[in-house]
């Protein structure tokens, strides 16, 4: 009898759905997080200022325009495609590599988040400035 090949273990290719499916799962959570900090503080704060005539923080003002910029250029479809796009890009790097890319992403979200609730409470304690009557 001939003795059969051994070719050895098959390399691991690729991602299993689980890790797909989390990494999908993150992508999404990031890119809904950004989206309704975005879509969430724009046309609230631009009315009360309006209503007040006050001067919008620089903060908030940069806040407002990163959120009129995608709604311009439907720029909205394009970042709905990233949790879509994200895992089969992750996939084609190295497990030590996907790692670095998620702790960046988590320290990304942590600072966008920081500065979207500065940007968001900051316009408040300028509106009570503002009532007070100390500009």
């Amino acid at each position: 009898m001939v003795p059969l090949l051994d070719y050895g273990a098959r390399p691991e290719s690729g991602m299993g759905v689980s890790e797909y499916l989390a990494h999908f799962t993150a992508a999404a959570v990031m890119v809904l997080v950004i989206v309704f900090a975005l879509h969430w503080e724009g046309p609230r704060v631009k009315g009360i200022y309006r209503d007040f005539g006050l001067r919008l923080p620089r903060s908030t003002q940069l806040l407002l325009d990163v959120s009129d910029a995608p709604r311009a250029c439907s720029g909205w479809v394009l970042l709905a495609l990233v949790p879509f796009a994200a895992p089969f890009l992750l996939a084609r790097l190295r497990p030590g590599a996907r790692r670095w890319v998620a702790t960046l992403a988590i320290l990304f979200m942590g600072l966008f988040a920081i500065f979207a609730m500065y940007a968001m409470f900051e316009p408040i304690f300028t509106v009570m400035i503002g009532i007070s009557g100390k500009r």
